[in-house]
């Protein structure tokens, strides 16, 4: 078993969804901050718990509480997709709807995880 701080594993939370590929996310330290606020990814645990949303990617497991494993998505960034051609392209008024769509899509998804206690 992992007794590093932070670690869980498949054990703990149950069975690991099946997926062909994962990402990781290396969580950088909070160095130069006081002791007591350095934790590098204090909310690793409750994320790890929250319920599925539309725009969260679940976290599968963690390797300690700086290396984070979610579902591999085989897509764009957001930013570089919205300065693509495909979206600068489209008339002033479809690039605003475009632009109010991805940002209430953004905030649903923070709203969804802030409510359930990842800061």
């Amino acid at each position: 078993a992992d007794e590093r701080p932070g670690a869980t594993s498949a054990s703990q939370r149950g069975p690991v969804p099946s997926c062909a590929r994962v990402s990781l996310r290396i969580v950088p330290t909070n160095a130069g901050l006081p002791p007591a606020t350095a934790s590098p990814f204090p909310d690793a645990a409750v994320w790890a718990e929250v319920p599925p949303h539309l725009n969260v990617l679940p976290l599968l497991f963690t390797a300690g509480p700086q290396l984070l494993f979610s579902p591999f998505v085989n897509a764009v960034p957001v930013v570089a997709w919205l300065q693509s051609w495909r979206v600068q392209d489209q008339s002033r008024r479809h690039l605003s709807l475009t632009l109010r769509t991805v940002m209430l899509h953004l905030a649903s998804a923070l709203e969804h995880i802030h409510a359930r206690g990842v800061a």
